[in-house]
């Protein structure tokens, strides 16, 4: 289900006209954006989830007090999760922000290209 959640967000932050195919393999659910996007968006839906689901509770959690402890350990772990699913996202979201900010990015299975536009 956490999964689900984390693709489905990455779906929603894609641009309006985008088409998002979803789809499930060995590896488990996965959206695949079949439009290319500007370097920025591409950034913006590759740590979409990571911030929803990751940073944000983990802030949360930074000022829960700590007489919580079931609250406490339920956030810290959630987060933690989110965050550890999140790597390679991260890691892809900065690769992007080496590339010029004029920049297309275009996904097709595993591997990602870009281009820029004339």
């Amino acid at each position: 289900m956490f999964l689900i959640i984390h693709e489905l967000i990455h779906g929603l932050s894609c641009p309006k006209n985008c088409v998002v195919n979803y789809y499930y393999s060995t590896y488990g659910i996965s959206a695949y954006p079949l439009s290319p996007m500007s370097r920025n968006r591409y950034i913006f839906m590759a740590m979409a989830p990571a911030i929803l689901l990751g940073f944000i509770p983990m802030i949360i959690w930074i000022f829960i007090p700590v007489k919580f402890i079931m609250l406490n350990s339920i956030i810290f772990s959630f987060s933690w999760a989110s965050l550890s699913v999140s790597v390679a996202d991260i890691y892809n979201a900065i690769k992007a922000l080496k590339l010029s900010k004029e920049s297309f990015i275009q996904a097709s299975g595993t591997k990602v290209y870009w281009f820029v536009s004339s």
